[in-house]
């Protein structure tokens, strides 16, 4: 009897050992031929204007103000979005300066809308942020237009959260946000050093979107097959999106900032590209 459990047990071990070996070869092919694929340039900023200077406003425009978390002390001052030492600096600084403004804090954020978009495609930023509780930087992406019947769809290319460590890569469609039903795997987190240098990127087509960092894939989702109703809104992907840069803070009982304090998240640069091959 004994026997025969040693043997059962040998054997569960050995299944498992190939079922995870199959697995690591697998992923490690997936990186491979994420790895080996061709671009082409079709965006990019350096930030390698003089110091002091403003986004350049052929490529970005300083986002309105919102009733939203991300956008509520949206401002346009150049003490919030300016370019430092080859980088551009995004701040959340406190209000001290604008008396007849009633937001507690005033926040940079820039967008490409109106300037640039694309429909699949392959977008990296190389980013550093601090470190700090309240703080809720971004990089993300929205359509241009609102699609019909299914208008929701959103990828987060990075998103940080206070000082818990970890980037958040996400993909919200119409009918995780909209719907509020059950969609496939769509949020991912990696434990980092935010305060380092990192490149974070999403790559999407017409049948999935791949997140990575580093250049190492993080995430995956897939288009499922829509037939009588199945997967409704699962996709909504298929149109043009502009990018937005965002260095914003949370608020009373989500990760509440010190409107005192400055938030800052520096990105070294925004590179798109259009897939070749």
């Amino acid at each position: 009897m004994k026997k025969g459990i040693t043997i059962l047990s040998q054997g569960l071990l050995i299944a498992y050992f190939l079922f995870f070996s199959f697995r690591v070869l697998v992923k490690a092919e997936e990186q491979r031929e994420y790895a080996s694929r061709k671009y082409r340039l079709v965006f990019c900023d350096e930030f390698n204007q003089c110091d002091g200077s403003l986004p350049d406003s052929t490529k970005w425009r300083f986002r309105e103000r919102a009733n939203n978390i991300c956008a509520r002390w949206n401002s346009n001052s150049g003490k919030v979005a300016f370019i430092k030492k080859g980088k551009l600096c995004c701040r959340a600084i406190p209000n001290d300066s604008e008396m007849s403004d009633t937001a507690k804090m005033l926040t940079g954020s820039i967008d490409t809308k109106g300037r640039f978009s694309i429909r699949y495609g392959k977008i990296e930023v190389r980013l550093r942020t601090c470190v700090k509780e309240g703080n809720f930087p971004a990089v993300w992406m929205r359509p241009v237009d609102d699609g019909h019947p299914y208008t929701y769809a959103e990828f987060d290319i990075f998103e940080a959260f206070g000082k818990d460590g970890l980037a958040r890569q996400t993909v919200h469609s119409h009918r995780s946000e909209i719907l509020k039903k059950n969609c496939p795997k769509h949020s991912f987190s990696t434990k980092v050093d935010l305060s380092k240098w990192h490149i974070y990127a999403v790559e999407w087509d017409q049948n999935q979107v791949v997140f990575s960092l580093d250049g190492v894939v993080t995430g995956k989702y897939t288009r499922l097959p829509y037939q009588d109703g199945e997967n409704e809104g699962q996709w909504s992907f298929d149109r043009d999106f502009f990018i937005i840069l965002d260095q914003s803070v949370g608020k009373e009982g989500w990760h509440e900032p010190d409107t005192h304090a400055v938030y800052e998240t520096q990105f070294d640069w925004v590179r798109v590209y259009k897939r070749i091959r």
